[in-house]
């Protein structure tokens, strides 16, 4: 039996398509395996999309949706709380040439912070809702990324994952403190988010 289950995962290790029923299949071997609103959610999944030679690939993506949907609510509230927790003074960065970041104080952006954490409570919201609305949750995206975008273009960084997970942006906000912002976060949520409401 253990040289059928090594065979089995063999197989299930040779195409990435088949990552999720690797990792479950191992779950279910070691009883691991917990999520059964997950399992759920795959077994809804429209009966058209099992059928036809695409139907791996097809089924891989639907599953990549849900993992994505699934846990965007959670980076979000995460980054909310470690924003939430962060000093005062921890969140001026050094300044000068040589030590980035510098500190973003565009009207624009600054102004535009609490429309994000909105744009991010819509997006956790509709995320979780039983049936979300997918255009709402779509124009919350597009709030969160053209800001992003700007904020990186504002302090000359890429917009890709390649950014430096020790920066940190400092934010004024309303002249109540400052907001942290750690753009490998902000980037993850909106990767989620597309990944989510692709077209």
């Amino acid at each position: 039996m253990l040289k059928v289950n090594k065979l089995w995962l063999n197989f299930l290790q040779s195409n990435p398509s088949w990552a999720f029923w690797y990792r479950w299949y191992c779950e279910i071997l070691d009883g691991s395996f917990d999520d059964w609103f997950f399992a759920v959610e795959i077994s809804k999944i429209n009966e058209q999309s099992w059928k036809g030679r695409d139907a791996v690939a097809k089924i891989a993506e639907a599953i990549r949706e849900i993992e994505a949907r699934r846990t965007l609510g959670p980076h979000i509230r995460a980054m909310r709380s470690a924003e939430a927790h962060v000093a005062h003074e921890s969140l001026i960065p050094p300044r000068g040439h040589n030590n980035p970041p510098e500190l973003i104080n565009e009207p624009q952006l600054v102004e535009g912070v609490e429309i994000v954490w909105t744009a991010l409570d819509t997006l956790e919201q509709e995320s979780e809702a039983e049936t979300p609305d997918k255009g709402k949750a779509l124009r919350a995206l597009v709030i969160v990324r053209d800001w992003f975008f700007a904020a990186c273009a504002y302090v000359g960084r890429k917009a890709d994952l390649m950014i430096d997970t020790t920066i940190k942006w400092g934010v004024p906000v309303l002249g109540s403190g400052y907001l942290a912002t750690h753009p490998e976060k902000l980037q993850k949520i909106i990767e989620l988010a597309e990944i989510w409401l692709k077209p």
